[in-house]
């Protein structure tokens, strides 16, 4: 070998000498999935009435998924009817909520509604929220549709459990008020009264038969109305 391929040489491994040696892959970090709790529901009702508008005239389906940690919470949401077999709806909300001292809980977030329906349009909302952790657990929700929905709903919740024997029975009451919420009118729109009992299967499977009526304050866009149905739920 001549000098030359000689010197070339060497100052190759040298410089080979001062790289670093491969560094392992380092499998990736578990700890954030394990912090993140997961619940997922089913429920079949008799119909769906939601802020005192009915949107169906039959039974349905409903999903539920909730991703929670820390003080964030993503939930998607889905509505199949059962009388036409289609899913006519679809949501995803992403919500922040953080205890104030030992009582008062607030909370505010965002609500993407998809439509899969030509006959109606996607819509989106924002909204507060606070809660009392007292006698009747009062709370009050205000959330503004600023696209189709083009309006302001208020509403205002009280609740309570109780034991009749060794049977757990939650009861709630709430009061609607409709500001132009896909409607021309103002006002308000339906009280709500609701009782369910949440029967604990296994230490993450809970069983929830309910029935509720929404009583129409406002006849000429809402009615009264009762329905039932039961509930699955699974926290893993």
């Amino acid at each position: 070998m001549s000098l030359k391929n000689k010197l070339l040489s060497a100052i190759l491994a040298s410089s080979l000498a001062w790289l670093p040696a491969p560094v392992k892959a380092e499998e990736p970090d578990k700890s954030f999935l394990n912090d993140v709790a997961c619940e997922a529901r089913i429920d079949y009702l008799s119909k769906y009435i939601y802020r005192g508008f009915t949107y169906s005239e039959g039974d349905v389906v409903q999903g539920t998924l909730t991703l929670s940690k820390d003080n964030f919470s993503v939930i998607g949401f889905f509505n199949e009817d059962r009388t036409t077999h289609e899913v006519n709806e679809e949501d995803i909300t992403f919500d922040y909520s953080q205890d104030i001292g030992e009582k008062l809980r607030v909370s505010a977030g965002y609500t993407y509604l998809y439509v899969p329906n030509p006959d109606f349009k996607n819509t989106q909302e924002v909204y507060v929220g606070a809660n009392v952790k007292t006698f009747l657990n009062p709370s009050v929700k205000l959330v503004h549709d600023f696209d189709e929905g083009k309006g302001n709903y208020v509403e205002g919740s009280v609740s309570h459990e109780l034991s009749i024997g060794k049977i757990p029975v939650a009861l709630s009451a709430t009061l609607g008020y409709n500001n132009h919420y896909f409607r021309d009118d103002s006002g308000l729109s339906h009280l709500e009264v609701k009782a369910s009992i949440p029967i604990p299967l296994t230490e993450k499977v809970t069983l929830t038969p309910m029935i509720s009526h929404s009583k129409s304050l406002d006849h000429k866009d809402f009615k009264n109305e009762t329905y039932a149905g039961i509930g699955v739920s699974y926290k893993f």
